[in-house]
């Protein structure tokens, strides 16, 4: 990533941002994560996945996913996250264990503004609190599992374009157009590529 910043002129990488970068960005919790949980007017809640650097996501073109029936932030109000958890952001807890929560295995975070600690476990004693975060949990774990389970692997879509012809020329043609510079500047990048070295293949032996 700092050699591609170095070629095409954008912000190099924090080297605090280093896990966001080696976990895969399109994995089970793109669209889930982050979520914010609203206790009350003053309390909010930040649910992300515990590999990621919050102040990175927030510079991020998020998206929306409903999970459990909780609406996770997008474009429309990622300024409402910023407002509302920059105090997480400058002196956070995690507090699953204060809740004494079961994290179903679940790479996350549950953070909250330190200075609400005992707000947040009066909450907890008298309130739905707890057991409306456990079970958003239950019903991210089953999203999550969902989601592997019919997740479509890349072997599976070069399949499926062998099989279509009128719809590899398509992508064939896009490709071909959107990668013109960079296979000019930097082709060691495009053979790095391994699936879309294989569609290249398929294309020309099917073609």
């Amino acid at each position: 990533m700092t050699q591609l910043s170095q070629e095409f002129g954008f912000p190099p990488p924090k080297e605090e941002d280093r896990k966001f970068y080696e976990s895969k960005i399109n994995n089970q919790y793109r669209y889930l994560l982050p979520i914010i949980f609203r206790v009350n007017e003053e309390i909010k809640i930040l649910v992300e996945q515990s590999t990621y650097n919050i102040e990175f996501i927030l510079g991020l073109n998020l998206s929306s996913s409903i999970v459990g029936g909780f609406l996770a932030i997008n474009d429309c109000n990622k300024n409402e996250l910023l407002n509302h958890t920059f105090s997480i952001l400058q002196d956070n807890m995690d507090i699953i264990s204060q809740l004494n929560l079961d994290s179903l295995g679940l790479q996350i975070k549950i953070l909250a503004d330190k200075k609400q600690s005992q707000e947040i476990a009066y909450q907890a004693n008298h309130s739905n609190l707890k057991n409306d975060l456990q079970q958003y949990l239950f019903a991210l774990k089953e999203k999550i599992q969902s989601i592997e389970t019919n997740k479509v692997t890349e072997s599976q879509v070069l399949e499926y374009l062998k099989e279509h012809k009128d719809l590899r020329k398509i992508y064939q043609t896009y490709f071909e157009k959107e990668f013109v510079h960079i296979k000019q500047v930097r082709p060691d990048i495009v053979e790095s590529w391994k699936y879309y070295q294989e569609f290249e293949r398929m294309c020309a032996e099917l073609d």
